[in-house]
């Protein structure tokens, strides 16, 4: 459908603007990095496969439960980072960060469908004072997030509108990480049972 593919263009196009660059401009070699940490689900960026997306994640990946690299790189469903069960949670962690890091970006998808009605996502990150994160701290990382802390940042997977549409939500790090830090981040389906992730980054502004 051409109007879908345009749709989905779009949404990425202005994705892509919103989200920092990991690297050097093409017209401004130098150009500091912004970003700790970024990816972006999207043929335009290269990111479409399952593979690629399990190459990003699995060096960060502290521990998941529920989630997993799914989809396909045209037909739908598409390529996204996926839960289908409640409770589903994963962490990653970023040793070491090469840049000052005070903000996570999420990019994710809002349906309409029964399966994702109550949907919600909470998000905790935990600042390490260290190039390094203590192994103590990796283990049983569910059990260590207090998940009622008014602390924590939340994102919605359902609305009522009858079409599926990408969301870019910006949260702060408290206190933020300074290059040379280390960053952990929780993320766990809080309610429901379906949600979407096709972007993640960990950025300076």
């Amino acid at each position: 459908d051409v109007k879908e593919i345009q749709h989905d263009l779009q949404h990425n196009i202005n994705a892509t603007r919103e989200f920092c660059k990991s690297k050097s401009s093409e017209t401004n070699e130098k150009e500091e990095p912004k970003c700790a940490h970024a990816w972006f689900v999207s043929v335009l960026t290269g990111f479409n496969s399952r593979v690629v997306l399990d190459n990003i994640m699995n060096p960060v990946l502290i521990s998941k439960e529920g989630w997993a690299a799914e989809g396909y790189p045209v037909r739908q469903p598409r390529i996204g980072w996926n839960a289908h069960t409640a409770n589903a949670a994963f962490s990653i962690k970023l040793e070491n960060v090469t840049v000052d890091t005070k903000f996570i970006s999420v990019l994710s998808m809002k349906s309409y469908s029964d399966k994702w009605k109550n949907s919600k996502l909470a998000i905790s990150t935990t600042v390490v004072q260290n190039s390094t994160v203590p192994m103590d701290m990796e283990t049983n990382r569910t059990s260590k997030v207090d998940w009622n802390n008014e602390d924590l940042s939340y994102i919605d997977g359902y609305h009522e509108m009858k079409t599926s549409v990408f969301f870019l939500h910006k949260f702060p790090i408290i206190e933020g990480a300074r290059k040379g830090d280390s960053v952990i981040v929780d993320m766990k389906l809080v309610q429901g049972s379906e949600f979407k992730i096709n972007s993640i980054a960990l950025c300076s502004s």
